[in-house]
């Protein structure tokens, strides 16, 4: 989505591609990992995938109001 208000840098190719392996790996060497998510493409599998890869943690943004929301992107 790339909105303007959002800190993070991602764009139209941030998928998820290697995340669980990424975030498997740190587990491994003891880092406990999580992330933020809009939301948006998270699906059930995606979920089960990132679990079994040991994250620990998700927060789930909520930055507004449809109307309000949308006048930022």
């Amino acid at each position: 989505m790339n909105c303007l208000h959002c800190g993070s840098d991602c764009s139209a190719d941030s998928k998820v591609k290697d995340l669980p392996e990424c975030g498997r790996k740190l587990r491994e060497h003891g880092f406990p990992w999580g992330m933020v998510t809009n939301g948006c493409g998270y699906t059930p599998e995606i979920h089960g995938k990132l679990l079994a890869a040991g994250m620990g943690s998700i927060t789930l943004s909520l930055d507004g109001l449809e109307a309000a929301h949308n006048r930022l992107q």
